[in-house]
């Protein structure tokens, strides 16, 4: 019974024996290697440096475009889907590979995210102010031209 007893307590010292960690021998051998972590080390630095030089700045130019209503039906005078169409238009005509992107605030039909990128801090604002621009004028002239002959329209009318 007491050999049982002993060959049990031998195996239970063996098995915590081989689950502990030698912190010195684990120090040696970072030691040895240190070399490759070293390296490793280096090579990550080097090819994050050389993606950050490579990779070219981009700013973001962004504006919040609240849409009038129309005088008559109190609808919104311009859609979303009219501003995209001038947008494509107006990425078409000068610059295919222009980042502009358009949203629609949620829960809103009136309220329009504007965001453009560019190489540039002022090329971004620049073409942010052409938009608005190209928003203003052509869109909003042509839909406010409608209203004028409509209400013109309805005056001769009655």
């Amino acid at each position: 019974m007491q050999n049982i007893e002993k060959s049990t307590d031998i195996q239970t010292r063996d098995y915590f024996e081989e689950d502990e960690i030698d912190l010195i021998e684990l120090f040696y051998t970072l030691l040895q290697e240190k070399i490759v972590i070293i390296g490793v080390t280096i090579l990550v630095f080097l090819i994050s440096l050389v993606i950050t030089l490579i990779t070219p700045k981009t700013y973001k130019a962004e504006v919040l475009v609240e849409i009038r209503e129309n005088p008559i039906n109190n609808k919104i005078m311009i859609s979303f889907s009219e501003i995209q169409e001038a947008i494509d238009l107006y990425k078409k005509s000068h610059d295919p590979l222009l980042k502009i992107q358009l949203t629609q605030l949620r829960g809103t039909e009136d309220k329009i995210k504007i965001e453009v990128e560019d190489s540039s801090p002022e090329e971004a604002k620049n073409t942010l102010k052409k938009i608005i621009s190209l928003i203003n004028s052509e869109l909003f002239q042509e839909k406010y031209k409608d209203i004028t002959k409509i209400i013109e329209y309805t005056d001769l009318k009655i």
